[in-house]
């Protein structure tokens, strides 16, 4: 209650209503040593004086006490967390978020990491008192137990938990989320891991088995003695039955280090691609997509355009996380291939090819049975080009997409086993849809809404609450951000597109803007109305970079172009919102020195203050010429030169 009341004082409005019971897990922290403490505290002086000192039938009674302090315990506990519950959605009902499967979510969320924890406490506590009795070496104990199983596990040994692999034995303590900070994510949802719950089990069942031995002990006939042997042994043979399944992987999405591993896989493994192996064009895709045994099925043929009859080979690009298992002709026989990292090499091609393929949960491309982010800007089709998908930048140790130059072709999706989606397709009948494109085809599945409001067609998180109250302010600035970019740089992109995508799956600032839909990726916390100043830093990429030839380029200078950039937006245009931000540019490199260090050495800090020194008409002047010419500046070398030439002519 009262983290509601802070939140409804807030100054600001915020749409990060996913993770508010993730911030919950600190008092969840101290209720699991509470319980410890009190199951402790009330069996250990009983049982002490009690079975194994006494009479014959007192492990009877005893178990009887145990089973019916858990059941009690177990009753209260179950209407307490749904008393919780049910004013953690009260509460989003209050905020105007509609009702969805986001409510069931967050119910299973709180009983995952909330209640099972509390469950497990019990146990522990009871497992205390049996085997130490009342001393005071069972209080520090009861400490590191906390430390290790409790649910700030995750943030004490966070280098442990973010080290693990999947199998490693390290998951049987990965109880609970890695960052709960960061529970949930657009269209995916909440980081439910059925793996988590299951290695909760395993500690229950375990600690259930020595609490049946201890109890045993006290036994003076061998009928009980037996009877909770058999128990005991049949506990833990369940529970090491359990331990493969509570040792795999986590939703990769959550994974903090799988998109720098998918990243250095494709730039790795993907092969060399010559020219010669690109002499086709496509000229048509249908699809087929089927959500069928907990995986998402693809079947896609591809109408060629073969430049010659007698090609030996051909290649297309696949990210790596479409796992292919045939690839046919159009009489159905097989064809022979090959698939290492983001490409698909083809044996004695054909003008109708036909590839079946089965879609792997990753980082980069979020796939499952429950959710799916397929946008147009990664291949998650065959497409034709010769670099891969992902690339890591060395210098900075993080992923980098490589977006792909398209050219035209028709489309027909066919979709199956999903309701609620999102194409960019037109609808031709019921889960039909086709059309011609340049770019792709993005769809979108999962923890999503859609509206219509004004003349946009809205997709949006399931989390946020209604955004028509906001709607018009936030249109409105990033309406007047697209004009003056496109009037500034001579863009030829007169509007924006009606359908507009506001999904962040892997919380980065950015966009891709295509013909027919704007995918926005703006991981922000505030709602729309407050995040108006926001819209330069995540709308600079999708206007200026999608298009455009730039993995040859350093990305430091891409990144203090936009640096710049955005501080100019921010000073040329008045964002209506009541957040303070700055609309000064920071003189400091903190960027550039990140990446490079020695920034003296590359001349970046009196670049830096030779563009401070500039007027506003000036520096507009400088990043105009600067964008015409960026293909020749590939370097910090050549971007001095171009700062001292552009000085020398102009000031």
């Amino acid at each position: 209650m009262i983290r509601i009341l802070v939140n409804s004082t807030d100054t600001y409005d915020y749409n990060d209503y996913g993770n508010f019971v993730g911030e919950m897990t600190l008092i969840i922290h101290v209720v699991f040593l509470i319980f410890m403490v009190f199951f402790y505290l009330f069996l250990s002086n009983e049982y002490r004086y009690g079975s194994e000192q006494l009479f014959v039938g007192t492990v009877k009674i005893t178990v009887l006490k145990l089973l019916a302090l858990l059941v009690n315990h177990f009753i209260i506990l179950l209407i307490f967390t749904t008393i919780q519950a049910f004013i953690v959605l009260s509460y989003f009902y209050i905020e105007t978020i509609k009702f969805s499967s986001f409510y069931i979510d967050t119910i299973m969320y709180i009983f995952y990491y909330w209640f099972t924890p509390s469950i497990l406490a019990c146990f522990i506590g009871v497992f205390l008192a049996l085997s130490f009795g009342r001393k005071h070496l069972t209080f520090l104990i009861i400490i590191a137990i906390w430390l290790i199983f409790g649910p700030m596990n995750t943030v004490f040994f966070y280098n442990f938990f973010y080290s693990l692999s999947e199998g490693d034995i390290g998951n049987l303590l990965f109880l609970y989320p890695l960052n709960n900070a960061d529970v949930y994510r657009d269209l995916v949802g909440y980081n439910l891991n059925f793996s988590s719950l299951l290695a909760n089990l395993v500690w229950i069942l375990i600690i259930s088995s020595f609490i049946v031995f201890f109890l045993i002990k006290g036994s003076h006939t061998r009928k009980v003695q037996f009877t909770g042997l058999i128990i005991g042994i049949s506990l833990i043979i369940t529970a090491f039955g359990i331990v493969p399944y509570a040792l795999k992987g986590k939703i990769p999405v959550f994974n903090y280090k799988q998109m720098i591993e998918e990243a250095t896989y494709a730039q790795n493994q993907t092969p060399e691609i010559q020219e010669d192996l690109l002499a086709y064009n496509i000229r048509m895709y249908d699809i087929s997509i089927n959500m069928k045994n907990n995986h998402v099925q693809a079947i896609v043929e591809v109408d060629l355009d073969l430049w010659h009859e007698d090609l030996k080979d051909i290649a297309f690009s696949l990210y790596h996380s479409m796992r292919i298992k045939h690839i046919k002709n159009n009489k159905g026989e097989n064809i022979e291939f090959s698939q290492r990292g983001d490409f698909v090499i083809i044996h004695e091609p054909v003008h109708t090819i036909t590839f079946e393929y089965i879609m792997e949960d990753s980082a980069l491309l979020p796939a499952s049975n429950n959710y799916l982010f397929l946008p147009y800007y990664i291949n998650w089709i065959p497409k034709r080009t010769n670099h891969p998908q992902l690339i890591v930048d060395e210098s900075i140790h993080e992923e980098r997409i490589i977006v792909s130059n398209q050219e035209p072709a028709d489309y027909k999706l066919e979709i199956k086993g999903i309701d609620n989606y999102y194409t960019n397709l037109s609808k031709m009948g019921k889960h039909i849809h086709s059309g011609e494109q340049v770019k792709g085809v993005s769809l979108i599945a999962g923890a999503i809404q859609k509206e219509i409001l004004e003349d946009s067609f809205l997709v949006y998180p399931l989390s946020w609450p209604d955004v028509k109250e906001n709607w018009k302010e936030y249109y409105g600035d990033l309406k007047e951000t697209h004009l003056y970019l496109n009037d500034m740089f001579k863009l030829d992109k007169s509007s924006i597109p009606e359908d507009i995508v506001f999904l962040t799956p892997n919380l980065k600032y950015d966009s891709f803007l295509s013909s027919d839909h704007l995918l926005i990726h703006q991981a922000t916390l505030y709602e729309l109305g407050e995040a108006v100043h926001e819209i330069p830093e995540m709308y600079i990429p999708g206007i200026l970079w999608n298009n455009a030839r730039i993995d040859d380029i350093d990305p430091g200078l891409i990144e203090v172009f936009n640096q710049m950039l955005k501080n100019l937006l921010l000073e040329e245009i008045e964002y209506n919102t009541t957040i303070s931000h700055g609309s000064m540019f920071d003189i400091y490199p903190s960027k550039a020195l990140r990446r490079y260090g020695d920034i003296h050495a590359l001349g970046i800090d009196i670049f830096y203050k030779n563009y401070s020194n500039m007027s506003p008409q000036e520096r507009k002047n400088f990043l105009i010429k600067w964008y015409e010419n960026f293909t020749t500046i590939r370097s910090w070398d050549d971007a001095t030169s171009f700062m001292e030439n552009f000085i020398k002519e102009n000031m």
